[in-house]
């Protein structure tokens, strides 16, 4: 971001040079930001984790006199936003499942699979996006992600003979 503050007094002229400086830092630690003290340019100084600090909110002063303590100054409020970014692996709850189904039916939930995700919850970097490695060649199953819990539903969506399988292992 820029800060852009402006003087009254004459043009090109100590009293009309601007110099800006980061008050304060929230939530304080490590300064994560540089001010250019004469463009009032904001930069990133470090690296920014939103699942440390989803936000910061810098108090940054502007003071004629090129910043000189008999400057007049005033201050201004910035508040910056971490956007996420795609940087957790989604885990599951448990290693591996069992479940029972009825020969020749459908089913539109058969169970369910937690993933849990660090990223920004309910944003498209956390939605988990499940499938199979192998055991559904004949494509009798499939998997929907359920927004609101992060779950995979596995569904039965075609019919089963138990003759034919009565039992199928799927990763």
């Amino acid at each position: 971001m820029k800060i852009i503050a402006t003087d009254a007094d004459e043009p090109n002229h100590l009293n009309s040079k601007i110099a800006y400086k980061i008050e304060s830092q929230e939530p304080a630690g490590a300064s994560m930001f540089i001010l250019n003290k004469y463009t009032g340019e904001v930069h990133i100084a470090n690296f920014l984790d939103r699942e440390q600090h989803s936000s910061y909110s810098l108090v940054v002063k502007a003071s004629d006199r090129d910043g000189a303590a008999d400057g007049i100054s005033s201050l201004c409020n910035c508040a910056i936003k971490v956007i996420d970014v795609n940087d957790n692996f989604p885990t599951l709850s448990q290693s591996s499942y069992s479940a029972s189904i009825v020969e020749n039916s459908l089913s539109s939930e058969v169970l369910r699979i937690q993933a849990m995700d660090a990223d920004d919850e309910f944003s498209d970097n956390w939605i988990a996006e499940f499938f199979f490695i192998s055991g559904n060649q004949d494509n009798c199953f499939e998997f929907v992600t359920d927004p609101v819990t992060n779950e995979g539903i596995l569904r039965v969506v075609k019919v089963r003979m138990y003759e034919c399988y009565n039992s199928q292992n799927l990763k």
